[in-house]
């Protein structure tokens, strides 16, 4: 997968296509900084073991210090050939060594999706029904604080051979995770449930252009 780096080292961060197995960077915790919280350190290791989704590209990012003492930050790229459609996003999972009172938690989930959608679901309940699609690929794992917005927008292309009708959808969305994340191993599995939902609409699209 990508090189999900621990905290404190540095070095290339290009991702690869997923063929449906991790990879570790290899190198030991001694070697790196030692005021890491625990919680930390078992979710970086929950993120380099979490299964990969097949025909998922993954990359770690930067989280900007600002957000939090520590961060993990994933962005994924699904793409279909034979539809040929793609859908990206990222997630940041956020930590604070101190207990944050916003968050009622050290932990706090901060994603974003831009997914492709068909034209005919581009109608005024469009944006609550992704909504709902994305609570149930979080699959309750989260304390029911889920927040954020959903933007669904509709381009119509002129001079452009074949280039038709298109539509998107985004979704930003922000979570404190369930107590049981406050070890730090189920960071994995945010991220992978957070990729499902990205693949998802890629898989969605798939069905449709056989339809057609």
């Amino acid at each position: 997968m990508a090189v999900i780096l621990p905290f404190g080292t540095s070095g290339p961060k290009k991702g690869r296509a997923s063929s449906g197995t991790s990879e570790s960077s290899g190198r030991p915790r001694d070697a790196l900084a030692h005021d890491v919280p625990d919680a930390v350190w078992a979710a970086v290791e929950s993120v380099r073991a979490m299964p990969l989704a097949a025909g998922v590209r993954y990359e770690e990012i930067a989280v900007p210090g600002t957000l939090a003492d520590y961060g993990i930050g994933v962005a994924v790229t699904a793409a279909s050939p034979q539809a040929d459609v793609a859908a990206s996003g990222w997630i940041m999972l956020l930590y604070d060594r101190e207990l944050r009172d916003e968050w009622r938690s050290h932990w706090r989930c901060v994603a974003y999706a831009r997914m492709p959608i068909d034209p005919r679901e581009d109608n005024g309940l469009a944006p609550g029904l992704f909504w709902e699609e994305m609570l149930a690929a979080l699959d309750g794992a989260h304390d029911g604080d889920v927040a954020g917005t959903v933007t669904v927008e509709r381009n119509t292309a002129f001079g452009i051979r074949d280039a038709g009708i298109g539509a998107s959808c985004e979704l930003r969305a922000s979570w404190t995770p369930l107590a049981s994340m406050d070890d730090g191993s189920d960071a994995g599995g945010q991220v992978r449930r957070w990729t499902l939902l990205v693949k998802s609409a890629v898989d969605r699209e798939e069905e449709t252009s056989v339809d057609r």
